[in-house]
């Protein structure tokens, strides 16, 4: 019974530290980051198809960046959200297809529908770092 006395006093001592965390932790339904506020950083990237995509094409006005890939489980499951963000017209959504070939891309925006604007490459995946 001894035994048992020291492994349960940590857990609970354990236990109750998570639980105050957690209770005073900040909002749980937004994700905090430090780039918040702050403008996006210089880039000129190849476009899906020609052409170039830059921030400068992109001053002024709000807009929404979404990484993607054919190799992307997750972002075959958000495509067809991402096709009623842009079917609504409240957002321009601009897609960063990373570390991708070129024509996967393109047969992946004509079979599923492309809802973005405008798509830049980052072949080497160097971009988003």
């Amino acid at each position: 019974m001894n035994r048992f006395i020291l492994p349960a006093a940590i857990f609970l001592a354990l236990a109750g530290v998570l639980y105050v965390g957690v209770l005073h932790s900040p909002e749980k339904s937004t994700m905090q980051s430090a780039l918040l506020g702050r403008p996006a950083p210089d880039f000129t990237l190849p476009a899906l198809g020609g052409g170039e995509v830059s921030r400068k094409d992109l001053l002024g006005k709000p807009w929404v960046l979404n990484v993607w890939g054919t190799w992307c489980v997750a972002c075959r499951e958000e495509h067809p959200v991402l096709l009623d963000i842009a079917r609504r017209g409240e957002v321009p959504l601009i897609g960063l297809n990373w570390r991708d070939e070129d024509q996967a891309a393109l047969a992946w925006l004509e079979k599923l529908g492309d809802p973005y604007a405008a798509t830049a490459v980052d072949r080497e995946g160097r971009t988003p770092i």
